[in-house]
């Protein structure tokens, strides 16, 4: 009798034991992975209080935004009364001054309409434009290499000046997102947070647009340092966008 009991104690033990590893397993496995979660979130925390501190003597040395009256700044803006009032004062005509500032115009002059588009700076219609759009969100193709979010993490005054090209079939599904200062989590679920194709493409549908530029771009927009961007990214980007004849680039900051 001893040793039936001593039999049923030992399979209630070996039961209980299966029943609580069932238990405990997937709840030590999920705190291996909170720690390794906090452990990523120090890392980041401690990324970010250093970018803040840099920030705060940089703003410190010298303030981002200059001192402005009112005053000063519309009288610094360009306006079409402006424009007209110089072509009159300094003489050239309309078709010598609209070659020297790039605008297309014919011999006879942008009249009517087109004169009003042309002294206000515009060198078509907006339902006739073609449009790009340029984004910050470090967007890429699976084709071409990604941002280099790593040589950020280990430099965080550093970001990636190079740009990507983006083309307007591109969906969720096609496009990678290397963005360390933003939730990419968003973009990843709808592009149109960072890149609004589909918004740009109805708009075309309507005619508010002319058409959608084949091409669209991205780059990081994390760039203390903006020198090389502006010198080698930029005019690359421009002169893709002339040769595919868009007239209006949408800015998309993130």
């Amino acid at each position: 009798m001893a040793k039936l009991e001593t039999v049923i104690k030992e399979a209630i033990a070996r039961g209980a034991r299966r029943q609580v590893r069932v238990v405990v397993m997937p709840l030590r496995r999920e705190v291996v992975r909170l720690r390794k979660k906090m452990t990523d979130l120090h890392a980041t925390v401690r990324t970010l209080r250093r970018s803040a501190n840099g920030w705060k003597r940089l703003m410190e040395a010298a303030p981002a935004i200059p001192q402005v009256s009112e005053e000063d700044a519309k009288a610094a803006r360009l306006s079409p009364r402006l424009i007209e009032s110089l072509r009159q004062r300094l003489g050239p005509s309309q078709l010598a001054l609209a070659r020297l500032a790039g605008v297309e115009c014919d011999r006879r002059g942008p009249l009517g309409r087109r004169r009003r588009r042309w002294l206000a700076g515009s060198r078509s219609p907006l339902g006739e434009a073609t449009v790009a759009l340029i984004s910050t969100a470090g967007l890429s193709m699976p084709a071409d290499p990604p941002f280099d979010a790593e040589g950020e993490r280990q430099n965080p005054w550093w970001g990636d000046p190079s740009y990507r090209v983006i083309p307007r079939t591109a969906t969720e599904a096609d496009v990678v997102v290397s963005h360390l200062h933003i939730e990419t989590a968003y973009l990843q679920e709808d592009l149109e947070v960072a890149l609004p194709l589909g918004l740009l493409a109805e708009t075309e549908a309507e005619g508010r647009i002319g058409r959608v530029a084949p091409s669209h771009y991205s780059f990081m927009g994390y760039l203390l340092d903006p020198a090389e961007f502006l010198e080698h990214s930029v005019p690359a980007m421009i002169e893709r966008m002339r040769a595919e004849a868009v007239d209006a680039a949408v800015f998309v900051p993130v």
